[in-house]
């Protein structure tokens, strides 16, 4: 299983993973809060994504990062 090894926060709203295969992937504050797979975005029974991805403004910013569960 390829898992994180460390996450770099490039900016206010970018950040960087480095994973155990080797590959770094970049990733912007937007892209990351559209894509939420928390129970609060993603109905835990259904599947059915409950964010609606427009109403995610592309210049937000992170105002706190922590690592959560798996």
């Amino acid at each position: 299983m390829i898992e994180p090894l460390q996450i770099i926060e490039e900016s206010d709203a970018e950040l960087s993973i480095v994973w155990s295969d080797d590959v770094e992937t970049k990733h912007h504050a937007a892209e990351l809060r559209r894509n939420c797979p928390c129970a609060g975005c993603v109905h835990e029974w259904t599947g059915e994504k409950m964010l609606n991805p427009e109403t995610i403004p592309n210049d937000i910013d992170f105002s706190h990062i922590s690592v959560v569960g798996r």
